[in-house]
């Protein structure tokens, strides 16, 4: 939900089939360096005229430390193919998996050398508290990353899958990130944590990218992971809680409804259409940023009209650029160049449109089971609590049996602040990641658990 401002060695019980793909579904590769633009300064002290990106720093335990690439290269090629930035290195990234032949050409002490090898994977997370099990979800046209976290000296746990939000970031939190703190929380509750990333994302291989899929494909990955999921030998299957994170919010209800769990989480979400939802990050969420009525009113005039084309109308990306009445919007953002691609917000502009066909009330209407929302008190994101409420009057009126909770001076990112006005402050200013490492909320542990084992226990 973020606004453009702010912005688990598998056992011999699973079966054979899974254990094929999860062996066919090799680690990406790393070059273990840190990486910088090539400025006229660089190029000077090093006596080179060509294109290519500064290597700042080698991790000796990388591939490219174990090539003895130096430190104050400048790369030039990566398996032949000519670079001129970072961005140009990416798509080459994404292609390389563990034991790929890798080929480096750089520039240094005045000649340019190629040195060659076999590219290393990531290297695989060996947690203190739980069993790391990766494994692979395979489906048409995908073969997507699977992560399980079973508790040490625990059998059979309960479990919990973790639904991320609409971004396309890889599932392999980084420690200190919020979510990974989360996931600690539970494992030493004990509770198994289950995750899946989307298609194209970290290790996954699949025919379409993240960014380019549309919701319906997204939700079909969600689905064919918790099919996986109810099948694991390892967990509890009866004891299996969907949490939703943000837009993760909008797949929980979805896949209770082809299969109930014990229970749902949410935190972040809204309980509305993301029509509407968007309608309101134009227009409320815009006060909470300190905008004037009157120029919130006149800004609607345009990218009001805007979201209506895309979610509802079903417009295409050409056809938005070309259209006058929020031309001036879209160049004022800074969105045109991105939306010529077919991207709005990270996402193919396709992911918008079918996401507005989702009917998100009926899906909560639908469920039957037991139900926690949780809202952040300075939840920008999510706006207000009402739009989290509603989720709790929608299942309780009809089948499954919800609660609400607030967690005070709790963010959209599950952090603390000691008010709105700092945590508004705190995304403006750029500061917001370093923020991330060091203000992790636990009450968002301790609520969803003491409510996790109060449903087991009854």
């Amino acid at each position: 939900m973020l606004n453009k401002k702010t912005l688990a060695l598998c056992v011999l019980m699973l079966s054979f089939t899974v254990l094929h793909f999860a062996q066919q579904l090799k680690r990406k590769a790393t070059l273990g360096v840190r990486l910088a633009p090539l400025t006229e300064e660089m190029k000077k002290s090093s006596k080179y005229t060509g294109d290519g990106i500064y290597v700042e720093a080698v991790n000796p335990n990388g591939s490219a430390g174990l090539l003895k690439l130096p430190s104050g290269a400048i790369l030039q090629r990566v398996n032949g193919q000519t670079l001129k930035s970072r961005a140009e290195l990416r798509p080459i990234l994404d292609e390389l998996r563990e034991d790929n032949e890798l080929s480096l050409t750089y520039f240094f002490n005045n000649q340019s050398k190629t040195i060659k090898g076999k590219a290393l994977g990531k290297p695989v997370e060996v947690h203190s508290n739980a069993n790391v099990h990766y494994d692979a979800v395979a489906y048409k046209d995908n073969l997507l990353r699977s992560i399980l976290y079973t508790p040490k000296g625990i059998n059979n746990a309960p479990v919990v899958f973790y639904l991320q939000g609409y971004t396309c970031q890889s599932i392999e939190y980084p420690n200190k990130n919020p979510i990974k703190e989360l996931i600690n929380g539970w494992i030493s509750s004990g509770f198994a944590v289950y995750l899946i990333e989307k298609p194209g994302s970290g290790d996954s291989k699949s025919k379409i990218a993240c960014k380019d899929i549309d919701f319906n494909q997204e939700k079909l990955a969600f689905n064919s992971a918790y099919k996986n999921l109810l099948k694991n030998k390892l967990i509890d299957s009866n004891n299996i809680f969907l949490f939703g994170h943000s837009m993760g919010g909008v797949t929980a209800p979805i896949l209770a409804n082809q299969q109930p769990p014990k229970g749902i989480i949410t935190f972040g979400t809204v309980g509305k259409n993301w029509y509407e939802y968007m309608k309101d990050v134009f227009t409320e969420q815009q006060e909470l940023f300190g905008a004037q009525k009157e120029q919130i009113a006149e800004n609607a005039k345009q990218n009001i009209p805007f979201i209506t084309d895309m979610m509802i109308n079903k417009k295409s990306n050409i056809e938005m650029i070309n259209n006058e009445v929020y031309k001036e919007y879209l160049t004022n953002q800074n969105l045109i160049g991105q939306l010529k691609k077919g991207y709005y917000l990270g996402r193919s502009y396709k992911f918008w449109a079918s996401l507005g066909d989702i009917d998100i009330p009926k899906a909560w209407k639908s469920v039957n089971t037991n139900v926690l929302v949780m809202h952040g008190e300075f939840d920008i994101q999510a706006i207000h609590k009402r739009y989290a409420e509603i989720i709790v009057d929608m299942v309780n009126n009809n089948h499954g049996k919800a609660k609400f909770a607030l967690l005070k001076n709790t963010d959209h990112v599950l952090l603390k602040f000691n008010s709105m006005q700092e945590n508004i402050d705190t995304l403006n200013s750029g500061n917001y990641r370093s923020y991330m490492r060091n203000n992790f909320n636990p009450e968002v542990t301790s609520v969803s658990v003491k409510w996790m084992q109060s449903i087991i226990n009854n």
